[in-house]
């Protein structure tokens, strides 16, 4: 893991912004779409700031959430809301281009199973696809104070999870909000890229277990196809 620290959380988030622009233009101009993943969280709002400010052609960029909560889209703890609010609301991109899931269905586990055929979709994937998981181009990831990454959080058995690509899973009991949805972990590590955004005081002891690679933690087990890279102002870094 490469590691990129910062004097503040607005450097750090002007640099983790021209990295995500630099892999979107380079996809673009060799003819592709960009499917871009976001997390929700307070340590990337200045990088999806800094975003809106980009030259990108933002057609050719489609944006789904790599985890939400299960709470109405105008709620506070909402994941989309905070995207939406900060950066999507910001930028000229088609509405069909945001793929979300749809917290207004009955319960978690029937939002995981919609969210994932909504992704089979834009991935145009059949039951009989040869392969498992498909290759998004990016993922942007934060880091909880207990190492979870995404919804995935330490010692759960969504982290054993090889076929579905959306759980339904459940935070622990000091979280308000326990219903997640969350990408898996091999839907992860199938990304070609992968990103850490990661801010704060309070992740200073976490931090530095993540840089020392405790085995157990769920941001450790993220290993794409590239070098992830983790962008960290420097509160969160201990010396």
């Amino acid at each position: 893991m490469k590691i990129n620290g910062f004097a503040d959380d607005v450097l750090m988030g002007q640099a983790a912004a021209e990295y995500i622009e630099k892999l979107i233009i380079s996809k673009i101009e060799r003819g592709g779409t960009f499917i871009l993943a976001l997390s929700g969280g307070r340590s990337p709002e200045t990088t999806y700031a800094c975003l809106t400010k980009k030259n990108i052609d933002w057609r050719k960029v489609y944006i789904i959430l790599t985890d939400e909560r299960f709470v109405p889209k105008e709620h506070p703890d909402s994941n989309y809301k905070m995207i939406n609010d900060i950066f999507i609301s910001r930028i000229n991109i088609p509405l069909e281009n945001i793929i979300s899931p749809d917290t207004s269905l009955i319960n978690a586990e029937k939002c995981a199973k919609s969210h994932e055929l909504q992704l089979k979709k834009l991935f145009r994937f059949k039951e009989n696809h040869n392969l498992l998981f498909p290759s998004i181009d990016l993922v942007c990831l934060g880091i909880g104070d207990d190492g979870h990454t995404a919804s995935l959080f330490p010692g759960d058995n969504s982290l054993n999870e090889n076929k579905k690509w959306i759980l339904n899973t459940k935070a622990p009991e000091n979280f308000p909000v326990k219903n997640r949805i969350t990408f898996t972990l091999p839907l992860i590590n199938n990304a070609d890229h992968a990103i850490f955004i990661v801010s704060g005081k309070n992740k200073r002891k976490i931090i530095e277990k993540v840089r020392l690679g405790e085995k157990n933690l769920p941001a450790n087990l993220v290993k794409t196809k590239n070098e992830t890279v983790l962008f960290l102002d420097n509160r969160s870094i201990e010396y």
